[in-house]
């Protein structure tokens, strides 16, 4: 999940970058870098994100008595 989160950030400063140069900058203007910067970047972070959950890798981590005992605690404290 830590090279989702990488590829996030790589793609918040390629946007930076793009936006920087304006509307009619080479970034924005030339296909080839949206595609690989940001598209292919992002599908790489939601795959990842798809196949590797928090909850699932949670509850390898903790085991399911854990995380369902953490989540009555949190059912139980909110009312």
């Amino acid at each position: 999940m830590v090279i989702s989160v990488l590829c996030i950030i790589m793609r918040s400063i390629y946007r930076l970058a793009e936006l920087s140069q304006g509307w009619l900058g080479y970034l924005i203007t030339y296909e080839k870098c949206f595609i690989l910067l940001d598209a292919v970047i992002m599908a790489i972070a939601v795959g990842i994100l798809a196949i590797f959950h928090f909850d699932d890798t949670y509850q390898l981590v903790h085991g399911w008595e854990d995380a369902i005992g953490s989540w009555r605690r949190s059912l139980s404290n909110n009312t």
